[in-house]
């Protein structure tokens, strides 16, 4: 069980399109391909693990 299955999926959701939105991320600077990123954003995939773990390596103390 992953530290990160805890966290619900609007939270995951929230970050996601924080980090889109108002930090201009990119697929690129999450490691995944932009199809992906895209189908996560129209709610079609959830956000995984993986890029969340990612999306909190990226954004700092005072993003959060």
């Amino acid at each position: 069980m992953s530290v990160y299955s805890s966290i619900p999926d609007d939270v995951r959701y929230a970050l996601l399109m924080y980090a889109v939105s108002v930090r201009k991320l990119g697929s690129r600077d999450l490691g995944i391909s932009p199809e992906y990123l895209n189908m996560i954003k129209n709610m079609k995939r959830r956000v995984s693990d993986e890029v969340l773990k990612r999306l909190l390596e990226v954004l700092t103390a005072r993003d959060l």
